[in-house]
């Protein structure tokens, strides 16, 4: 399989649904090509249930937490994340995304087929 390392960008504040984050994170964690890291950023305070959930993952070697102590927005949440990725290829997720299991693994496939590319998109579902 593909050889290619690569991180996870995430994003979470205090009015994301806990339970929709907790799926979105497992539904990175469960992929058949997992991440070598993944980077998520706490915008400002959150609630104890939320925190809760990100201080399980937090005990993952693979999971580095960036906490901001005030919310700043989602655009420098992002580019926070994105500025402590370790590698040159990263995935952006929301955190209210679900992949499918094979997401990550199909596009490294690409990546892998054509070092050229610089980006990789998919297609989305609302569930809503």
């Amino acid at each position: 399989m593909n050889d290619l390392k690569f991180s996870v960008s995430m994003c979470v504040y205090g009015k994301d649904n806990p339970e929709w984050f907790k799926s979105a994170v497992d539904s990175i964690i469960e992929q058949t090509k997992r991440p070598d890291e993944i980077v998520l950023v706490v915008d400002g305070p959150v609630p104890d249930e939320l925190d809760s959930i990100i201080k399980t993952y937090e005990t993952l070697d693979f999971f580095k937490v960036i906490r901001f102590a005030e919310n700043k927005g989602h655009g420098e949440a992002r580019r926070a994340g994105l500025e402590n990725c370790s590698y040159d290829l990263v995935a952006l997720m929301d955190a209210d995304d679900l992949s499918i299991p094979t997401r990550f693994e199909k596009q490294l496939s690409e990546f892998e087929k054509d070092r050229d590319l610089d980006l990789i998109g998919g297609d989305i579902t609302e569930f809503i």
